[in-house]
């Protein structure tokens, strides 16, 4: 650049000489002089342009050698970017190898403790195969040993029967001999003299001949008289129930003993064995007849023959209520209840019953009723409620307000239409509920009336007209369910103890007593 300058300085001068030269007339001539003028202007016009353009290119290269060092800075930037970031994973690549290390000894271990579980899963299959095997075994002896029990129950029952004979035999000719014929079925038991209305003994009313009652068609109205009045057990009577034509009337005890009465002269046909324990409900369909009570079991025996058939186990506590499901012929299933706070639904066509469903409740469940068509339950509990059943779902279908002040004792369904609802509770009334609404329609209430127990049954008329129920005093009210009113209380030459339960059938009202008494109504 220097050398450029220098040159064109240099041509300058010469310039400046020659136009001086020519200008003042130089010896030279003119013409020369003006040749060279002209050839040292374009040389130093060639210089300029000359230098222009290196200007120009260093102006170019200038540019350029900034943008390289920009893009040097940039780059170097760039490289320390990447250095940080290769520094970074490589402390991420260290701590994967790390990680994976970890993953690597967890997995070891997960396999070590999956090949013990699945060791620990063989040995619990072995284990449940032979608990299988062995519970089969045991279902097998219990089987067995239920089947034994019935058996020795039934031979009981067959001994009791044929010593009962025997000794009615021995009566009969004692008192043949002394021209004294008399029954003594009804007077077994200490005090079972059957009192009529004029203290004597009194059947149920005149026989017809052969000595069968021929039953009335007509309505029905309040019992107003005293048929029977005999001790039909040692102890207290729980529970009085007749059979659906009203010709069998069923008793249970505290003696732990069911009986089975012919309802028109009070006759025993049938004495059976409940277990040694108090029997507390009792039900009685076409063929069969079933009780439970304190042992938790709840037995059925074949009217016909006196033969328990089946057992009902799977309660926890005591039984307070049973009722067949289907009362005619069709009596295929059970319902039971127990202060467990379950209800059971019992299939009974199979030779073994089974339960179909268990209902579990918060209160303690002291009756239950099932409506005709066998769909539907309700249940009356210690807390004063009523709760209604769907029996095919196996489900509550409702749980109606405490419907009580106290203890509930009893429920039935109006034999009329099954859309009205007695029940029976310890705060001294009964109601009439409306299924359809679940709703109290009617209060039954009677001055002094006790209900004496927590199981205590009423009783509808067969036509749901009227309700019959047993006060602690051994009075029995008659109540108009309609009205509302107390339609008779009945007294009398009858109970002298509290009433556990009435109950109304085709033809009698039946009451029964803390003293082991039956009173039949008519």
């Amino acid at each position: 650049l220097c050398a450029t300058n220098e040159r064109a300085s240099a041509l300058q001068r010469q310039v400046l000489i020659a136009e001086h030269e020519a200008a003042h007339g130089s010896s030279k001539a003119p013409d020369r002089q003006a040749a060279k003028v002209l050839r040292l202007q374009e040389e130093l016009a060639t210089r300029y342009r000359s230098d222009a353009h290196d200007a120009s290119e260093r102006l170019e290269l200038m540019r350029r050698v900034a943008e390289l060092q920009q893009s040097l800075e940039d780059a170097q930037a760039e490289v320390e970017v990447a250095g940080r970031a290769r520094e970074e994973a490589e402390k991420a690549l260290e701590e994967r190898a790390a990680a994976a290390a970890d993953l690597e000894r967890q997995s070891k271990l997960m396999r070590d403790e999956l090949e013990s579980l699945r060791t620990l899963a063989s040995d619990a299959e072995r284990r449940a195969a032979a608990a299988e095997k062995e519970n089969g075994e045991l279902l097998a002896r219990i089987i067995s040993e239920k089947n034994k029990s019935v058996e020795e129950m039934n031979e009981m029952n067959s001994l009791v029967a044929g010593a009962r004979n025997l000794t009615r035999g021995a009566w009969s000719l004692a008192f043949g001999a002394r021209g004294k014929g008399a029954s003594v079925d009804a007077t077994e038991a200490k005090g079972g003299e059957a009192k009529g209305e004029d203290g004597g003994a009194e059947a149920a009313e005149a026989p017809a001949a052969g000595g069968v009652v021929r039953w009335s068609t007509q309505d029905v109205v309040a019992p107003t008289r005293r048929l029977q009045y005999l001790q039909c057990h040692t102890t207290e009577i729980n529970d009085v129930v007749f059979d659906a034509e009203g010709r069998r009337l069923v008793t249970v005890g505290a003696d732990a003993v069911l009986k089975v009465w012919d309802a028109a002269v009070m006759r025993k046909q049938l004495e059976l064995q409940g277990g040694g324990q108090a029997l507390l409900c009792a039900d009685c369909s076409a063929e069969l007849v079933l009780a439970g009570g304190n042992d938790k079991t709840v037995r059925i025996w074949d009217l016909r023959t006196g033969r328990l058939k089946q057992q009902l186990s799977g309660h926890a506590n005591k039984v307070h209520g049973a009722r067949f499901i289907g009362a005619g012929q069709s009596a295929d299933r059970a319902l039971t209840c127990s202060s467990d706070r379950t209800i059971r639904v019992w299939e009974l066509a199979r030779s073994a019953a089974r339960s179909l469903h268990v209902l579990r409740c918060n209160s303690s469940v002291n009756a239950v009723a099932a409506a005709s068509d066998g769909g539907t339950a309700v249940s009356g509990h210690q807390d004063g409620a009523l709760r209604f059943w769907d029996l095919r779902a196996g489900e509550r279908a409702h749980a109606s307000a405490r419907t009580h002040e106290a203890a509930l004792t009893s429920v039935e369904f109006s034999p009329r239409d099954e859309f009205q609802l007695l029940s029976c509770g310890r705060d001294n009334v009964l109601r009439i509920m409306d299924v359809r609404t679940y709703l109290p329609v009617k209060t039954l209430e009677c001055e002094g009336f006790r209900v004496a127990s927590s199981w205590a049954r009423a009783s509808f008329s067969p036509d749901g007209s009227m309700a019959v129920a047993g006060s602690g005093d051994g009075t029995v009210v008659v109540w108009d369910v309609l009205g509302g009113d107390v339609q008779g209380q009945l007294r009398g030459e009858a109970h002298e103890s509290a009433v556990r339960a009435c109950h109304w059938g085709a033809r009698y009202v039946a009451s029964c007593d803390q003293g082991g008494h039956v009173c039949i109504w008519q």
